[in-house]
């Protein structure tokens, strides 16, 4: 598996899929759907941040649940914990924007 294939990238010469903008969608655990807003989630697509690829998207909406991997100082794993606990059971993952 080379690196585009682990990024979930086609390989087959179209990369329009990558540099579009996409929003983070996360599911919680009965199933209703949120989207990541500058003022912290909302319900509808349009009103979501708009990030420039699918890989930024699924980064900011791991990061918004608790599962943010870059935290370094101690306050931000101390707000990884808190937002691990708060938000238990969700599912983050990156959405085309324009669909």
């Amino acid at each position: 598996m080379n690196h585009l294939e682990a990024l979930g990238i086609s390989t087959g010469g179209d990369l329009s899929d990558v540099y579009r903008p996409h929003v983070a969608r996360l599911t919680s655990p009965d199933g209703a759907v949120w989207h990541v807003a500058y003022s912290g989630l909302c319900a509808a697509p349009a009103d979501a941040v708009q990030f420039a690829s699918s890989v930024v998207a699924h980064r900011a909406g791991q990061a918004f649940i608790g599962f943010d991997h870059q935290a370094f100082w101690e306050s931000e794993r101390n707000q990884a914990a808190r937002a691990r606990k708060k938000y238990r059971g969700w599912r983050a993952e990156a959405v085309f924007a324009g669909a």
